[in-house]
């Protein structure tokens, strides 16, 4: 009886160990399991047996002299010995894996510009906007009766339109009605690949998948998926990629398509997964797990975790134009991956530049930022370099008080908010907020400085990822609060890149769409515009 409780009492220290070795592994080795772990809760279970079967009282006194005499003494001393070195051991890992990392000296801040000849500098198709010389004019007006039009999908040969549940196919170059058709649901969004049209409708807790004919509107499937909230719907390469948007069940799902409809593959994962078209992955990540997923057949490309930092740090990664860059296992730089899963290289002392969203364009290079000098390290907030995906090496950097790591890309420019360059500076040498939104344009790949700080002040903050370009001027819609402004809801604005000036106000009665490299929107109430 005495035994099986000295057993059962090692068994539980044992049992606790695990539970606290499984967690350190998680940050140690991703989740696997690692052999002193294993070695230090055998040696617990040894040892508190060993102990526990000498309690008082006379019985147990003799039952555990018993035992003691049992054992020889040599035998129980290295036992003790092999548990202490095995209880040891993991935490000795641990502190070694928080406190024995790289110096800063180590850490790599060479700069290779003779590099960036072999980064390819053509922005990806569909990135720019058609450029407008002059103020924009309506190319075309479209009378839609019933009320007020929502532009939900779109190419360079058809725009579509929705109100109510009815879905409208008006040609590109000169607003002609292709086509109308009811779907009896309200599509969200819509994708087109040549011929074909894929939307999405949200039913309440259910949605519907709809494929029609690009030519004649006619729908040629109709998928529904039970339980899901799908309202966004994108196009990567020939894949139709149906997505959530933070749904109330706070699971997200995604499915991917053929042109035809056939359903290819599907996933459940976190709330805020989208996808990055132009790679074609499928981000399902959060603050702990980052999942990265091949839009084609729904395989996983890249897993990491890594659980939350003492401090409050989380898992940061990048996608970029020919792959992924993320936080690695020592949270000291940054391992980049192609679009294959397979890692090409790494970049110490640097992680990816925060966690590109499903708005902004995709970067041609991995963006990073560059990691404190004391543990853990927390990024500096204040630099922004760019490394060569094949090497690691780094291809430039900018600092300063004024650079955020807000940002965004278009093309090949890279858009970063930044400081009130008339703002003073406070006791910490940090510019001061003040009231006004400043954006700077870099090139991606040479680090070049393309502009001056460009005052883009409006009644609502800038958001750098809703920033379009024509590569020559950046293009930017907000609340219309101009002082003449009676009957319009929106302004688009159009900034020079090189002086920063205004070049162009085109006021609009709803917010603007960018179909096809064009500004598509209502000019007025039951009417749609194409302006060029």
């Amino acid at each position: 009886m005495r035994l099986r409780r000295a057993w059962l009492t090692g068994a539980a220290t044992a049992t606790l160990m695990v539970a606290g070795g499984v967690a350190i592994n998680q940050v140690l080795d991703n989740g696997e399991w690692s052999l002193p772990w294993l070695l230090a809760a055998l040696m617990v279970t040894l040892l508190t047996t060993l102990l526990t079967s000498r309690e008082t009282g006379p019985d147990q006194e003799q039952e555990g002299n018993r035992l003691a005499r049992a054992v020889p003494a040599p035998t129980r001393r290295l036992v003790a010995l092999v548990g202490v070195v095995a209880v040891l051991t993991p935490p000795g890992v641990y502190a070694a894996h928080l406190f024995g990392t790289p110096r800063v000296e180590e850490w790599d801040d060479t700069r290779y510009p003779q590099e960036i000849k072999s980064i390819f500098d053509m922005p990806a198709p569909g990135q720019l906007l058609d450029p407008v010389f002059g103020q924009p004019k309506a190319a075309w007006t479209t009378a839609i009766k019933g009320g007020e039009s929502h532009v939900v999908g779109g190419d360079s040969n058809i725009v579509v339109l929705r109100n109510g549940t009815h879905l409208f196919g008006l040609d590109m170059r000169t607003g002609a009605h292709h086509w109308l058709v009811d779907l009896h649901e309200s599509t969200a969004s819509c994708a087109v690949r040549e011929n074909r049209i894929a939307c999405v409708a949200p039913t309440g807790r259910d949605s519907a998948v709809f494929f029609l004919d690009a030519g004649s509107g006619q729908t040629r499937r109709t998928v529904k998926v039970p339980n899901r909230e799908l309202r966004t719907m994108v196009l990567a390469d020939d894949r139709f990629i149906a997505v959530t948007q933070w749904p109330a069940s706070d699971r997200g799902f995604a499915a991917g398509y053929t042109t035809e409809g056939d359903q290819i593959w599907t996933r459940e994962g976190n709330a805020g997964m989208y996808v990055s078209a132009q790679p074609g992955i499928l981000v399902d990540a959060g603050s702990d797990v980052a999942v990265f997923v091949d839009t084609a057949d729904g395989r996983e490309l890249v897993r990491s975790v890594r659980p939350r930092w003492v401090g409050g740090r989380s898992l940061t990664w990048h996608v970029f134009r020919d792959g992924i860059a993320i936080q690695n296992k020592g949270w000291t730089g940054a391992d980049i991956y192609d679009l294959h899963g397979e890692k090409k290289s790494s970049v110490a002392g640097w992680e990816p530049a925060g966690s590109s969203g499903p708005y902004g364009a995709t970067p041609p290079v991995p963006l990073l930022a560059r990691l404190g000098a004391d543990g853990p390290h927390y990024p500096d907030r204040h630099t922004i370099a760019a490394a060569n995906p094949a090497t690691g090496h780094l291809l430039w950097r900018v600092s300063g008080p004024a650079i955020s790591m807000d940002m965004a890309t278009v093309g090949n420019h890279l858009i970063i908010n930044v400081a009130d360059p008339d703002a003073p500076l406070d006791a910490w040498g940090e510019p001061e907020i003040t009231s006004r939104d400043f954006v700077r344009v870099y090139h991606c790949i040479t680090g070049e400085a393309l502009s001056p700080p460009i005052d883009m002040t409006r009644q609502s903050s800038v958001e750098p990822d809703w920033i379009e370009s024509d590569g020559r001027s950046l293009v930017y819609s907000s609340i219309d609060d101009r002082p003449e402004s009676r009957h319009t809801d929106h302004v688009v604005v159009s900034y020079d890149i090189e002086s920063g000036g205004t070049r162009w106000e085109l006021p609009l009665a709803s917010r603007p769409a960018y179909v096809g490299g064009a500004v598509v929107a209502a000019g007025a109430p039951e009417s749609i515009s194409l302006f060029g």
